[in-house]
């Protein structure tokens, strides 16, 4: 275990067990349970969506445990289809491409780049997080430490890095919460944090590019998109950011 990994347990299991986190605050939600919009988590919200979405982490934590044991082989049922890693990842590939109206160029730009810029707000958005948001939740600036990080309190929702831009891309819905642009417009300034839809596009790297490049300036899956349509859950996108919100604003006053 890495110092980075080492110091991302432990400041999860601080959280879990509620030390240092000062008053305790309801955190608001993005949508409730009929689809109605509320505003997303603000920085007063930052203690009780860092205990949330840190539960969430602690989970992912003991599930990652049980799943690195050695388990027996379970043969599939007799017509079960099953899907491989490669499956999945080209029908991912092929969802990405069909917010273009020829996917061929962005191939193109793939095999050439690493990179092929694709738009925003048809099928997917982007939800942009600055790098120091990220890193004063962790503490760590290795980015294996982030990305497994991310992978755990995003549910495995996909997240593109920026290592040139010190930033983090969070692929959500297409049609994200009025509120969340709203927040966004009030977090802008001091935060870096943006949602970006129609009129806006992205660089996404290939489907295999998941490690930061030697030159360290193109940009790769933080954590891949698992299959097609697979996106990060706007609710746990908002506590992240909220939580990284209240924890920046500790270290101001402290």
């Amino acid at each position: 275990m890495t110092a980075g990994q080492a110091k991302g347990e432990r400041f999860i299991a601080a959280m879990l067990e509620g030390r240092g986190l000062g008053s305790a605050s309801s955190a608001q939600v993005v949508m409730d349970a009929d689809g109605a919009e509320q505003p997303p988590p603000t920085a007063h919200d930052g203690h009780a969506a860092r205990l949330t979405l840190l539960r969430s982490a602690g989970s992912m934590q003991r599930t990652a445990r049980a799943e690195s044991a050695a388990l027996r082989p379970v043969e599939p049922e007799p017509g079960m289809l099953v899907h491989t890693r490669a499956d999945r990842q080209l029908a991912a590939e092929h969802w990405l491409l069909s917010t273009l109206p020829a996917p061929s160029n962005a191939r193109a730009e793939w095999d050439k780049h690493g990179v092929a810029l694709l738009p925003l707000g048809t099928l997917f958005s982007a939800v942009r997080i600055p790098g120091r948001l990220v890193l004063a939740l962790i503490g760590s600036e290795e980015p294996r430490a982030v990305d497994v990080f991310l992978g755990q309190v995003l549910d495995g929702g996909p997240v593109i890095c920026d290592p040139h831009g010190h930033r983090y891309y969070a692929l959500v819905p297409a049609s994200m919460p009025a509120t969340w642009h709203q927040a966004a417009e009030e977090r802008r300034a001091a935060l870096d944090v943006d949602v970006l839809g129609r009129g806006t596009y992205l660089g996404v790297p290939r489907m295999d590019g998941v490690e930061v490049a030697p030159q360290g300036c193109v940009s790769y899956w933080a954590v891949p998109m698992a299959s097609a349509a697979t996106l990060c859950a706007p609710l746990a996108v908002a506590r992240l950011i909220a939580a990284g919100q209240h924890r920046i604003a500790e270290g101001l006053e402290r």
